[in-house]
């Protein structure tokens, strides 16, 4: 997705140094969005892609998705195999566990 795109949203991208070096870069807004980078540019290019994949999956399960990102569902739609209808409310998508 474009970051023309991007540019237009509104919600907060956290960085937090991390203990080890370099960030850990999250949006509040979407639970389960986190990852580490080593740099700022690095932290943004990853939290984007750590957004879309987790909205692509949620979209794909039929998780409710946050208002604020019913944009980047319609953009990832245009741009990518998605053919389902994303439900939207105020409930916040489910994450799941990599923990066994």
């Amino acid at each position: 997705m474009p970051w023309d795109t991007w540019k237009k949203r509104q919600f907060n991208i956290r960085f937090q140094k991390a203990e080890e070096g370099g960030y850990i870069v999250s949006i509040p807004e979407m639970p389960g969005c986190v990852t580490q980078a080593e740099t700022f540019e690095e932290g943004l290019a990853m939290i984007r892609d750590a957004l879309e994949g987790l909205l692509e999956v949620a979209v794909e399960d039929g998780d409710p998705i946050p208002e604020q990102f019913q944009d980047l569902i319609e953009e990832l739609t245009k741009s990518s195999a998605i053919h389902v209808t994303p439900k939207i409310g105020s409930a916040r998508p489910t994450t799941r566990s990599q923990a066994g």
